[in-house]
């Protein structure tokens, strides 16, 4: 209630009162975090979504997703500190976003609306000055993979988007429209009746994408279109409004609810949806993610990519100079502005600015006319160039309604001017009312366009006005809007600057020589015309461009399904054989697509546990490497299948197996295992075994980088030993006396070292009597009686115990061979101190991994191990992560730089879920050449025996 009042601070009071009365409910939070978030309080908010995250965790797992990525989003300042802060934060955004994308499908409730929080689907990215589209569309495959819904596809669309279509006029404004082969699966259809548009937007009023789209909606020939207007939310009705919705043959509210709103709009069987913005709110940007017409049209109403594969026209102009490889969508040029703007009309009213200081005849005033989130730090300096450059001007800015927002640009400004210009020459006006904004324009002597986003709106007004906006052409990161106006003009030798100094000169020569500005003032007055509704031939231009716009694209095929590539396509896949369903191909359809995005897919489509989706993920990344290498290097050309398919590239980096794996997916031969294994190993001799060195290995590049040192795990029961510099031996049992007894006997032996300080046994329930046993046959071995069932269980109660950096951790079935030709735990620390990438020593070989060898000086087996790598093909264990419950030396000080790792004492798959855990903090297993120990054990594992549940028993 108070929210809707607008009353911020007393919805914010009940909503701290409501976590004062109950702590454990996070939603609260949510709201506190959106509503400081939507002030600038950008750490205040993110510190409210962390807390969220952990009450979610702790006391709501199924809000836990959503707060996540709400503060995924929250992570984006209204207004940097600095271009650092601004390196920084882009980094934590893309690590947030990298986290989410590996961890979907989340979830995300029923109501994406309630996901998006201050964030505003990564609205604020922009204003840093980067590159957008990976960014942007990686948040999208995020709700692509955990909401499928949201990528409804209308039933016409189903039938008939791959048709194209001839209406009426389409020979009027195309000449000669494309014919497809027949090969293609195209067929034209020709249509008498008129092109279904929907007008899809949340600001169909005075606003900035009103303004600038009622123009051309309400000049849509009513013969030629049957327009619906879609209002995506209520909205206010003013002149815009209503002069919009008069020219529709229908005016449609849609439901709040996106999958009901999606339902609506594909009754109506739409050829084009236009929409006028996507990004700016969640109702449209939702929507988007569902294909709903035959063919889609995205405005330059927020002036970047949507990040959405779904959404198939960008409308730019020839005079933008937009770059495709910035926008998911295909680029549709117009040889117009686009837009049919009206002219402002407004009184001049000099006292609607009081908060001016008194202008004398010699003062210059500079005006930057936008938010302040548009303002990057890198503009302090510039404008503190200008101000040092003209001792008699000052500079306003516009408060806006975030008050806040002055408070920090005024903080960074201090940086680069003295307290005293700070005060005097620096002037924050305050929310301006249309007439105002435009009576500041027109008495300012020099508009400043901020950069990376700078006028659209706006600058059509200022230039209404005739006030020269010097622009920053390079710095200008969206589609070229205000340079364009100047082109459109005729207007090329002022005010477009190419880099800061020049930008600096053009405003200290503008506001410094009087007579040129007040010329070049007039020359826009005379100019000016063609930018807006009022010029004949202007409006002539920009109806006929989207006239041809709207049947071109009905006349062509619809762009291809991924738009995504900035260079040529690279495919790479592999044909995936699951158990008990049909084989599928994994595929990755261009070098910037994301393999945790296509194998979270591929994990969500067939039911596949969170071990293989990372193994399918890791082979695309492995097979990916080679074309994000910045000199990717063909090892060896083989011609391995003469007459069958060309010669087999593999590059420096490659995974061999894997290499000819897609190479036989790629042409769609096939062959038996036995042969397959035949042509690997020929070619592996061929490149002289180079694939197993450690620089070839590294060429594919680290995926999960070590994380930086964490503190050990937490010891929660007292220590037995304080011991730091030898091995702890633990054996865990579970009600196998005559196994435990075989497997102790037979290890003994190796105990008699001065490495191993103390022998440690955790026992799962076993009876009274087996207990006894166990301790008057090994009175000297410490034994721990575990209060709760399960293995699990038994090994993080290890965990907290165990103190030395070494442990040998061993199972009640193995017996260790007698004579083995060197002491395995003395090779496995050796092997632990020669790679610090090393977490655990496996003492079994696994006939897999990669040869090494320890700096020694004979060549006997002391010196040799493998170290194992996680997906590689035809490795034996390359299926598995690494760390493994196996016999091993484990490096529990390497180990804990995985923060709070624990084994899910919830779960029975608890040591694949540990492996990927260890794995995803960087860390690596390695295994002993020869065989240590032999497995006993039967199918009476501990949770047969415990008579606990376990899938795969």
């Amino acid at each position: 209630m108070h929210q809707q009042a607008g009353d911020m601070n007393a919805a914010m009071a009940h909503w701290q009162k409501a976590v004062d009365a109950n702590p454990l409910v996070p939603n609260p939070l949510f709201s506190l975090g959106i509503a400081v978030g939507n002030q600038g309080h950008t750490r205040t908010s993110t510190a409210y979504f962390t807390q969220a995250i952990i009450l979610a965790t702790q006391h709501a797992p199924d809000l836990r997703d959503i707060a996540r990525i709400q503060h995924a989003t929250s992570l984006l300042p209204r207004v940097y500190e600095s271009t650092d802060e601004i390196v920084l934060v882009r980094h934590q955004f893309q690590a947030a976003l990298d986290s989410l994308l590996a961890d979907s499908p989340l979830n995300l409730g029923h109501n994406p609306i309630y996901t998006t929080g201050c964030g505003s689907m990564g609205y604020y990215l922009v204003y840093q000055g980067g590159v957008n589209k990976p960014l942007r569309r990686q948040l999208a495959q995020i709700y692509t993979l955990s909401m499928p819904a949201l990528g409804f596809v209308a039933p016409h669309v189903l039938a008939s988007r791959h048709q194209t279509f001839q209406f009426p006029h389409t020979s009027r404004y195309v000449r000669h429209p494309p014919q497809p082969p027949n090969e293609s699966g195209y067929s034209s259809i020709s249509l008498t009746r008129r092109i279904r548009v929907g007008i899809l937007s949340s600001f169909m009023y005075h606003h900035s994408v009103g303004l600038l789209m009622q123009g051309v909606l309400t000049r849509l020939s009513n013969a030629t279109y049957e327009l619906v207007l879609l209002r995506s939310r209520p909205w206010q009705h003013d002149h815009v409004s209503r002069h919009a919705a008069a020219h529709m043959s229908q005016d449609i509210q849609l439901p709040t609810d996106v999958f009901q709103a999606q339902r609506v709009v594909a009754a109506l069987e739409l050829d084009i949806l236009v929409f006028t913005e996507i990004g700016m709110d969640p109702g449209t940007y939702f929507l988007a993610f569902s294909t709903l017409a035959l063919r889609s049209v995205l405005f330059w109403g927020h002036a970047i990519t949507s990040g959405l594969s779904t959404v198939d026209y960008f409308i730019t102009s020839d005079l933008f100079n937009s770059n495709p490889d910035e926008f998911t969508e295909t680029l549709y040029p117009m040889q117009s502005l686009t837009t049919l703007f009206r002219r402002p009309k407004f009184t001049f009213d000099r006292s609607l600015l009081t908060f001016l200081p008194t202008i004398e005849p010699h003062n210059v005033l500079f005006v930057v006319p936008q938010t302040l989130y548009k303002l990057h730090p890198d503009m302090d300096a510039i404008l503190a160039a200008i101000l040092t450059g003209l001792p008699h001007s000052y500079v306003v800015l516009l408060e806006g309604s975030v008050p806040h927002l002055a408070t920090l640009i005024q903080r960074r400004l201090g940086r680069v001017l003295s307290p005293q210009d700070l005060h005097t020459r620096v002037v924050f006006a305050p929310y301006l009312s249309t007439d105002a904004f435009l009576t500041l324009c027109q008495v300012a002597d020099v508009v400043l366009d901020p950069f990376p986003v700078g006028g659209g709106r706006s600058s059509l007004e200022i230039f209404s006005v005739g006030t020269p906006v010097v622009v920053h052409r390079n710095r200008t990161s969206i589609v070229q809007l205000t340079a364009a106006m100047y082109t459109k003009m005729n207007i090329t030798t002022c005010c477009v600057a190419s880099s800061d100094a020049a930008y600096v000169a053009m405003a200290i020569h503008l506001g410094s020589n009087t007579s040129y500005r007040d010329e070049l003032s007039s020359l826009i007055q005379r100019r000016s015309s063609v930018l807006y509704d009022s010029d004949a031939a202007t409006v002539a231009d920009v109806m006929n461009d989207w006239d041809q716009c709207l049947h071109t694209i009905l006349a062509m095929p619809p762009p291809p399904s991924n738009r995504s590539q900035p260079t040529p396509v690279n495919r790479l896949g592999f044909r995936l054989q699951v158990a008990g369903q049909p084989s599928v191909e994994v595929v990755l359809r261009s070098n910037d697509e994301e393999p945790a995005a296509v194998a979270a897919a591929v994990a969500a489509s067939h039911k596949l546990e969170p071990l293989h989706q990372y193994y399918i993920q890791t082979l695309l990344f492995n097979g990916l490497q080679r074309w994000r290498q910045q000199s990717p290097q063909v090892a060896i050309s083989a011609d391995v299948f003469p007459g069958m398919t060309p010669p087999v590239d593999v590059y420096v980096g490659d995974d061999v197996a894997l290499a000819v794996h897609v190479h036989l997916w790629r042409y769609k031969y096939r062959m038996s295992g036995t042969e397959l294994g035949h042509v690997i190993a020929s070619i592996r001799s061929a490149l002289n075994h180079a694939d197993e060195s450690t620089l070839w290995i590294a060429a594919r590049g680290a995926q999960y980088p070590p994380p930086p040192p964490t503190p050990p795990l937490r010891s929660f029961i007292a220590p037995l030993v304080s011991h730091q510099t030898c091995v702890t031996v633990v054996v865990t049992t579970c009600k196998r006396l005559s196994l435990f007894l075989a497997t102790m006997h037979s290890f003994l032996p190796y105990a008699a070292t001065s490495s191993v300080c103390m022998l440690l046994v955790l026992d799962d329930h076993s009876s009274a009597a087996d207990r006894r046993v166990m301790q008057d046959t090994f009175p000297a071995v410490e034994f721990v009686f575990t209060r709760r069932k399960g293995h699990a269980h038994s090994l993080n109660t290890m965990l907290e115990l165990v103190t030395t950096r070494f442990m040998l951790y061993l199972e009640d079935d193995w017996r260790w061979e007698p004579s083995l030709p060197h002491h395995p735990l003395a090779h496995a620390l050796a092997i632990l101190e020669h790679d610090p990438t090393i977490v655990q020593v496996l003492v079994n070989t696994q006939h897999s991994g990669w040869p090494r060898r320890l700096p020694t000086t004979d060549d006997s087996s002391f010196g040799l191990y493998f170290r194992h790598e996680y997906g590689v093909v035809d490795h034996a264990f390359g299926y598995w992560p690494g760390f493994s419950l196996n016999p091993g030396v484990w490096d529990l000080k390497r180990l804990s730089r995985c923060p709070a790792l624990r084994f899910n004492e919830s779960s029975d798959v608890f040591e694949r879920e540990f492996s990927l855990a260890v794995w995803r903090c960087g860390l690596h297993v390695a295994m002993l050449p020869y065989t240590t120990a032999v497995h006993i054990g039967t199918n009476g594992s501990a949770y047969v025996l415990n008579g606990l549940p376990r899938r795969f028993d």
